[in-house]
């Protein structure tokens, strides 16, 4: 009653899966297939079944994912490409739950963004980055939700804007700074609402104002 030896499986004759099984368990190389009878995945089996070194494919044949099941489940860091195989995001799995750092790639390989994940929820550092690698903001989560300072940036590295948030709501006093280092305008917030907005720079508080305006009417 356990599958042995070679196989090859079909569903409304459309083959789904060729691979070779022990005791039911699949051994060795499983080549998946889409209903186009392309290669959708290749995954190598070892340690009793248990664990599959997985590489999956676009249609045009160029690799789109690679990773390790464990049981089934996305373990260890998963790596995803674009259709020109250029690597554009990685993700860090344990069990198939969201553990660890995944991070954003630009085209040309320098990364675009970090966040730290726990249990399928955003908790810890929250980093994005320009082109030239400076950082562009810095955060924090916790539980899922921004607690903490959040800084973000010009090109060249200096403040931009900052201030708090608590529960993912903006509290206290935020700036928005000119790239001289000079205020341009400070804002007051209450549980996510304004409450007060003092202006030093008055070119910023004319484009404001245009803004309202256009998207008042």
């Amino acid at each position: 009653g356990k599958k042995q030896g070679r196989w090859a499986k079909f569903d409304k004759g459309i083959l789904k899966y060729t691979g070779q099984f022990k005791n039911d368990k699949p051994f060795g190389t499983l080549i998946y297939y889409n209903i186009d009878n392309k290669v959708k995945a290749i995954s190598v089996y070892s340690d009793n079944g248990t664990i599959a070194r997985t590489t999956m494919y676009y249609t045009n044949g160029k690799k789109s994912a690679e990773g390790i099941y464990f049981y089934e489940k996305k373990d260890s860091i998963w790596n995803y490409y674009d259709e020109n195989e250029r690597l554009i995001s990685t993700e860090t799995f344990v069990k198939g739950i969201k553990n660890g750092v995944s991070k954003i790639y630009y085209p040309d390989g320098n990364v675009s963004e970090e966040l730290n994940w726990k249990n399928n929820t955003r908790d810890g550092v929250w980093l994005q980055y320009f082109t030239n690698g400076n950082t562009k903001l810095s955060a924090t989560y916790k539980n899922g939700k921004l607690n903490g300072m959040l800084k973000q940036y010009y090109m060249s590295g200096k403040i931009k804007y900052y201030g708090m948030y608590v529960n993912s709501k903006k509290h206290g006093v935020w700036m928005r700074m000119n790239e001289d280092g000079k205020p341009a305008k400070k804002d007051i917030y209450k549980n996510g609402i304004i409450t007060k907005t003092d202006y030093y720079d008055k070119n910023l508080e004319q484009k404001d104002k245009e803004l309202e305006e256009r998207i008042e009417n």
